[in-house]
C-alpha cells in the first residue's frame, strides 16, 4: 500500500509557495471540470477538493523518503493494519478490491500512512464525493468532449509541463 490522493504531481506542488501559480491553475482546473461536470457549487467544492489535498500532501513523504528501499519496506498483517491506521474500512477496501483472502499487506510511507486515513476520515462526505468525481473526470478527461480536453490539456500539458501547444 502507498500514499495517493494527490491530483498534481508531487507534495511539493501543494507546500512550496514557489509552486503557487500551479497551485492556483490547479484549483481553477479543478472548477472548471466539476462545472463541465453540472456540479454544484463548483468553486466551493474546488477549494474544498485542493485543502483537502493539501492536508494529503502534508503527510505524504517526498521522494527522496519515498527512495529509502529499507523505509518502505513495511510489512503487515491486515489486524496490524486496522490497528495501525483505524478509520478506515480495511476489509470492505481489500474486498471491493478484488483480494478478500488477503492476510499481508507492504505499507511504503509507515509515517504518513496514518495522517492521510486522518485526512480521509475526517473530510466531510460531501467533499470526498467531489474529489472522486474530479478525479473520476480528470482521469477520463483526454476521452471525453472538447471542452474537457482543452482544460485538461491547459492544465497537464501546458501550466505543468510546458508543452506550447495541443496536438491535434
Amino acid at each position: 500500500l502507498t500514499q495517493a490522493g494527490l491530483g498534481l504531481p508531487d507534495r511539493d506542488y501543494y507546500l512550496k509557495a514557489n509552486f503557487a501559480a500551479q497551485k492556483t491553475a490547479y484549483q481553477n482546473y479543478v472548477a472548471t471540470m466539476l462545472r463541465l461536470l453540472n456540479w454544484p457549487d463548483a468553486d466551493k467544492n474546488a477549494k474544498d477538493i485542493v485543502e483537502f489535498e493539501t492536508k494529503i500532501a502534508g503527510a505524504s513523504w517526498t521522494k527522496a523518503q519515498q527512495r529509502d528501499l529499507s523505509a518502505i519496506y513495511n510489512p503487515m498483517s491486515i489486524e496490524e493494519l486496522k490497528k495501525f491506521a483505524p478509520g478506515f474500512a480495511w476489509e470492505k477496501f481489500l474486498t471491493e478490491a478484488k483480494m478478500p483472502n488477503l492476510t499481508r499487506v507492504i505499507v511504503a510511507e509507515k509515517s504518513a500512512f496514518p495522517k492521510i486515513v486522518e485526512a480521509y476520515t475526517n473530510a466531510p462526505i460531501e467533499v470526498i464525493r467531489a474529489w472522486q468525481a474530479f478525479h473520476l473526470a480528470d482521469n477520463a478527461a483526454p476521452y471525453l468532449s472538447k471542452p474537457f480536453t482543452d482544460a485538461y490539456f491547459e492544465l497537464h500539458a501546458k501550466t505543468l509541463a510546458g508543452q506550447k501547444e495541443q496536438q491535434a
